[in-house]
C-alpha cells in the first residue's frame, strides 16, 4: 500500500544536527528524515510516550476497542507508530490496555505490516531481537472482567502477547499482585515476572529495566493512568502526540479517558515541555515535545 509522506514543518533535532538512527530508506522518505532518539537519561531507561488524542483530550472510548474512533483511520499515525516501536527496545502498556485490546501485539508489523516486516528485519540486521520486548504492568495482578466491567478477575496468561514465539514479555507487578498471579507465570517460558516492591514503583522499574534487561529506550503506549503515573514522577523525556481533528466529547460521568489520568499538577507547577517537531498527515498533526 502506497503511503503519502508526512509534511515536515519543523524538527529542531534535525536542524541542530543531533545524531540520528538510520532507519530504512522507505521509512526515511515517509518521515522526512532519519529518527533522532531522545537524550539518554543516566542510570535508568529513557521514556518516550506515544498517544493519539482528539482535540478535546479524549484518548479512549470504551465502546471503541483499538481506538479507531480516536485515530480516525489515519495511516500516517499508524505507520509512524511502527517506526517508534522498532526504534525502541521495549513497549509498555497497562493491563487495562491489554484487556481492551486482547489480541494486540505491541510490535511494528502488528499495526502496520507494510513497514513492520521491513523494520523487524532491520532490527535483526542490527543485532537486535525481531520484536521489541513487550512489558505489561498489573500492580494488583487483576484486570477488568470483559463480561462484567464492574468487577475484576486475575490476569490470564492466555493473551497472545504472552504466547508468541520470538516475543519476549515482562509482566510487572507488586508483591501483592505476584501472590494473585500465582506460580503459573513463573513456569511460563515466554514471560518474565518482575516484582517491584519499592514505593517509587515507576522509577525503580526504569532502573531495573536498564540494569537487568538492557532496555535503554522505553516506549509507553497506554493507558492514560500509566501515562499519568510516569508524568507525575517527572520520568518522561519525549512525548509523541498525534493530534486528531474533531472532539469526541465527555459527559459529567463519562468513562471516556483523557490523555493523563490519576494525577493533577497544581496551577503553578504544570510541566511545560519544549516543542521539538511538527509533521502533518492529512488533517492530523504529529507533534514531538521534550521535557529535559
Amino acid at each position: 500500500m502506497k503511503i503519502s509522506p508526512l509534511t515536515l514543518y519543523a524538527d529542531d533535532d534535525v536542524t541542530d544536527g543531533r545524531e540520528s538512527i538510520a532507519i530504512p530508506e522507505s521509512m526515511r522518505k515517509f518521515y522526512g528524515s532519519d529518527l533522532v532518539m531522545p537524550p539518554l537519561v543516566k542510570g535508568r531507561a529513557t521514556v518516550s510516550v506515544n498517544f493519539v488524542v482528539r482535540r478535546d483530550g479524549v484518548v479512549n472510548i470504551p465502546e471503541d476497542p483499538g481506538g479507531k474512533a480516536i485515530n480516525g483511520g489515519n495511516t500516517g499515525d499508524i505507520a509512524f507508530m511502527a517506526i517508534l516501536r522498532a526504534t525502541h527496545d521495549a513497549v509498555l502498556v497497562g493491563s487495562e490496555t491489554l484487556a481492551s485490546e486482547p489480541h494486540h501485539l505491541w510490535t511494528p508489523s502488528y499495526i502496520y505490516r507494510e513497514f513492520g516486516e521491513e523494520l523487524e528485519a532491520w532490527r535483526l540486521s542490527n543485532g537486535r531481537s525481531r520484536y521489541p520486548t513487550n512489558i505489561i504492568i498489573s500492580r494488583s495482578g487483576m484486570v477488568r472482567d470483559p463480561e462484567n466491567l464492574a468487577r475484576k478477575i486475575p490476569l490470564s496468561l492466555d493473551y497472545p502477547v504472552f504466547n508468541t514465539p520470538e516475543l519476549k514479555t515482562i509482566l510487572v507487578t507488586t508483591k501483592e499482585g505476584a501472590s494473585v498471579l500465582g506460580d503459573a507465570v513463573l513456569s511460563h517460558s515466554n514471560v518474565t515476572l518482575l516484582t517491584i516492591i519499592s514505593e517509587e514503583f515507576e522509577r525503580e522499574l526504569l532502573v531495573v529495566l536498564l540494569e537487568r534487561f538492557g532496555i535503554t529506550y522505553l516506549l509507553v503506549e497506554g493507558g492514560p493512568t500509566v501515562n499519568g503515573a510516569f508524568h507525575a514522577k517527572g520520568l518522561v523525556t519525549d512525548d509523541f502526540l498525534t493530534l486528531a481533528p474533531g472532539m469526541a466529547g465527555r459527559t459529567q460521568d463519562s468513562r471516556r479517558a483523557t490523555l493523563m489520568m490519576g494525577h493533577e499538577f497544581p496551577p503553578n507547577a504544570i510541566p511545560t515541555p519544549r516543542l521539538i517537531s511538527v509533521r502533518r498527515s492529512d488533517n492530523h498533526l504529529l507533534i514531538r515535545e521534550r521535557y529535559n
